[in-house]
């Protein structure tokens, strides 16, 4: 079957992002940051977020459990965009490429809405996407099997013609379960020569 849609995470994928970036600032080192991380259990917090929590409500109650923390936390929502250290490099003009091909391209990602609007505003790579579906305006996060069926079903997408361009493993499993084509990101070069290997003309 031939491929027609490429289907893009956003975070490590098209824009680098890590939050040490923003904590930084408070602690000595990156194994500090890595400490209070899992103190505080921002990865599930983060993901909260991403499913709909708004970041005031989030970040209150961090600071409510932890007030030792207060300045740090607070930062990661005031200081946000500090976390996205810039563009992947290559991913945006593999889009274009893709683009010019006459591919269609869409998002898939989780992200909380009003960080992804702050995030867009300054890398504009959603300005390509022929449809997108971000988490937390459905409340469903990746892996979960929702997301990639809200995805296919709204923009009326066969699993066998599309591509779906992730970095973490347990997302691409589950794109894979739904009969869509999968590439686990590792950097540009690798998935370009992934969707080429498949088929698509760039």
């Amino acid at each position: 079957m031939e491929i027609k849609n490429i289907i893009f995470d956003v975070g490590n994928v098209l824009v680098c992002w890590d939050p040490y970036a923003v904590f930084k600032n408070y602690f000595k080192n990156r194994a500090e940051v890595e400490s209070f991380l899992k103190e505080i259990d921002f990865e599930n917090v983060n993901l909260a977020m991403d499913k709909g929590l708004s970041f005031k409500e989030a970040i209150g109650g961090l600071v409510k459990k932890f007030p030792q923390y207060k300045e740090a936390i607070e930062a990661y929502d005031k200081n946000w965009l500090s976390s996205i250290t810039g563009e992947v490099e290559g991913s945006l003009n593999l889009i274009k490429e893709l683009k010019k091909a006459k591919y269609n391209i869409y998002g898939l990602t989780n992200f909380s809405r009003e960080k992804f609007d702050i995030c867009t505003q300054k890398y504009p790579f959603a300005d390509s996407f022929d449809g997108l579906v971000v988490s937390a305006d459905v409340n469903e996060i990746k892996p979960s099997e929702k997301i990639y069926k809200i995805l296919l079903s709204k923009y009326n997408l066969k699993p066998e013609e599309s591509v779906f361009i992730d970095d973490k493993k347990e997302n691409v499993d589950a794109a894979q379960h739904l009969g869509v084509n999968t590439i686990l990101f590792e950097n540009t070069l690798q998935a370009r020569g992934a969707l080429k290997k498949m088929g698509v003309k760039i």
